[in-house]
């Protein structure tokens, strides 16, 4: 799960826009590139679970705010230069996003991640991490 991941909300409450993640020692900060909102706080990596045909386990993030949002997120799938993260949150502290169809309604977020595997040199994030 670490490094910068770069993405998209891909809920029914989305706008257009692109979030840049950055996952590192159970910290994590993500921007959004259209309004510049940046969220700060650690996270949490629970049991696994399964939500139809995905094996995902259980994150709950903590923001510096106080607010705590637990969903889901996978991170399997792995390409020749990228791999891939579906994360599903809720928008409200003490709510939660028990699959990727509940964390498809407005009042919750999803996200489709992109990462650069280390190993490709040729590939390179970092310039995005939210900061």
């Amino acid at each position: 799960m670490s490094g910068v991941w770069r993405g998209l909300r891909v809920d029914q409450g989305f706008v257009v826009d692109e979030w840049d993640f950055s996952f590192a020692g159970g910290a994590v900060t993500y921007r959004s590139k259209e309004t510049g909102t940046t969220l700060r706080g650690t996270y949490d990596i629970r049991a696994p679970i399964t939500d139809g045909t995905f094996a995902s386990f259980e994150i709950a993030v903590t923001l510096t705010t106080g607010e705590k949002l637990v969903g889901l997120y996978d991170n399997q799938d792995v390409g020749p230069i990228t791999k891939f993260m579906y994360l599903g949150m809720p928008l409200a502290d003490g709510d939660s996003a028990t699959s990727y169809d509940d964390a498809m309604a407005a009042s919750k977020q999803e996200f489709v991640l992109v990462a650069c595997i280390s190993r490709v040199a040729a590939c390179d994030f970092s310039p995005a991490a939210p900061a």
